[in-house]
């Protein structure tokens, strides 16, 4: 009778493992999907917006803010201290739009596809063509990262 409680007991040790082994890996991968649709879709709100850029107005390694035919001083926001990407316009208030970020970058480029020092400023800013952003996110064990261009095509 013991050595079968003692056979009992140990087989279920090994099937509790294997369930909780499992549990975690789809938790993983639970996490890894949910940081990638959240990232995927506020870089494809931000270059959907930057690419109807008619006017940059600021444009920074880790900020970038223009005009849109619709709406003024879109402004998209990098706070590495809080994690955040936050998002603010004219007409509503600064909204997080993005958490877990690890880091965020906007890379700016000419009509000849130079790289532009940032910030960029003054007369430089009517040179922007393409805006890259470059992220990274992290979330428990989870890290991925993004990257997208607009074509600043109004300008």
């Amino acid at each position: 009778m013991m050595i079968v409680l003692s056979l009992a007991g140990v087989f279920f040790v090994a099937v509790g493992e294997t369930v909780v082994t499992g549990l975690r890996a789809a938790r993983a991968a639970y996490e890894r999907e949910d940081l990638r649709m959240q990232a995927a879709a506020v870089l494809e709100r931000l270059t959907r917006e930057l690419a109807s850029a008619d006017d940059v107005d600021d444009a920074d390694d880790d900020e970038f803010q223009c005009d849109t035919p619709s709406v003024n001083n879109v402004e998209y926001v990098y706070d590495s201290g809080a994690d955040t990407v936050t998002r603010d316009d004219a007409s509503l208030n600064e909204q997080i739009v993005l958490r877990y970020v690890t880091s965020f970058d906007f890379n700016y480029y000419d009509t000849s596809n130079a790289l532009l020092s940032t910030p960029v400023a003054g007369s430089a800013e009517d040179t922007i063509r393409v805006v890259q952003v470059v992220m990274t996110l992290s979330r428990g064990t989870e890290t991925i990262s993004l990257a997208g261009a607009a074509y600043l095509r109004n300008m």
